[in-house]
């Protein structure tokens, strides 16, 4: 169980860097007025890195090695689960640098939502 709580505690910053990359990445495709694919494919990557820092975290709650007071913590962990699958459900109609903004915002708040998530741990 050691391991799984170190692993929960440094996953953020594999998150926090990827979410740094998907930032650079959308300014690229901003300029270029489109969404490419790799931009999806970092986005959907992150979403699934951040998957699994909320099974970790849950994992750590039912072993009672997390506390449940944490409840911002806990907040923040299903706010970043379900913003990116939001986002895209809500703006699906657009297209251009539209969406390309879009999810560069989605990727900036999620950003600061990890780093305030990693912020409220202890």
């Amino acid at each position: 169980m050691e391991r799984l709580l170190l692993l929960h505690d440094r996953l953020p910053f594999t998150i926090i860097g990827l979410l740094a990359l998907i930032l650079l990445w959308g300014l690229v495709d901003l300029v270029r007025a489109r969404v490419s694919q790799g931009l999806l494919a970092l986005l959907w990557n992150g979403q699934l890195l951040i998957c699994g820092q909320a099974l970790l975290g849950f994992i750590l709650l039912l072993a009672n090695l997390r506390h449940p007071y944490l409840a911002l913590h806990l907040i923040y962990g299903l706010l970043c689960l379900l913003l990116l699958p939001a986002t895209r459900y809500y703006f699906r109609v657009r297209s251009g640098r539209g969406e390309v903004a879009t999810l560069l915002a989605c990727g900036f708040v999620l950003l600061i939502i990890i780093l305030r998530a990693s912020t409220t741990a202890w």
